[in-house]
């Protein structure tokens, strides 16, 4: 998009919904300081394309989602999370699709967060 309502390539769409189930679940107590937590995201996708040769509409599983984490308060009122996010290749890819619910590989990334109070 160009920011005008207008497509930047003429007769192109896409329309992406999802439901995103999310478990998440931390411990109760302390451990050396910390609390250690997992979520997984489960996401169910439904995609439509749009262009001038052709419509597809697919839906699947996207790429499960799980993260790993601690949290800690380093000092008063200053709250500390950092984790890793990992993404298990359980979707659907078709190399030939032009929608796709799942990119087809696996991944991680290193994640951090913090907050003053």
């Amino acid at each position: 998009m160009t920011g005008t309502g207008k497509s930047s390539i003429p007769n192109f769409s896409i329309e992406a919904n999802s439901i995103d189930p999310r478990v998440l679940v931390v411990s109760p107590e302390l451990w050396g300081g910390q609390r250690f937590g997992m979520m997984v995201l489960i996401p169910v996708v439904n995609l439509t394309v749009h262009t001038p040769a052709l419509r597809q509409e697919r839906t699947g599983l996207g790429n499960l989602d799980l993260t790993l984490f601690a949290t800690s308060d380093p000092l008063p009122n200053f709250h500390l999370v950092y984790g890793i996010d990992i993404f298990f290749n359980t979707g659907k890819y078709d190399p030939r699709a032009v929608a796709n619910p799942s990119p087809g590989f696996g991944t991680y990334e290193g994640v951090s967060s913090f907050s003053v109070q």
